[in-house]
């Protein structure tokens, strides 16, 4: 797709703003602006157990499912929690 298309895909940069002009749109990165017809914003996803981390720093006991322990589907979640109300 991107050779047929001559898709130009930038890795590494700070996306500032998105801004319309007219019927496209400029990107403003931390590296240059882009004009474009189309965005395509792929940041990707991490896990965030910020609040259980600090629960387990005052002592409280945590069991970490979903996406405090890590991306998953929705069925991931489910299966973590059945497994934690299991060791409670």
């Amino acid at each position: 797709m991107v050779d047929k298309t001559g898709l130009q895909i930038q890795f590494n940069e700070r996306m500032e703003r998105i801004d319309r002009q007219g019927d496209t749109f400029v990107v403003s990165t931390s590296r240059q602006r882009y004009h474009a017809r189309s965005v395509v914003l792929a940041i990707g996803a991490e896990a965030d157990d910020r609040v259980a981390t600090a629960l387990a720093a005052s002592g409280v006991p945590v069991q970490r499912i979903g996406d405090c322990a890590s991306v998953n589907y929705i069925e991931g979640a489910m299966h973590d929690g059945n497994r934690a109300g299991r060791e409670v």
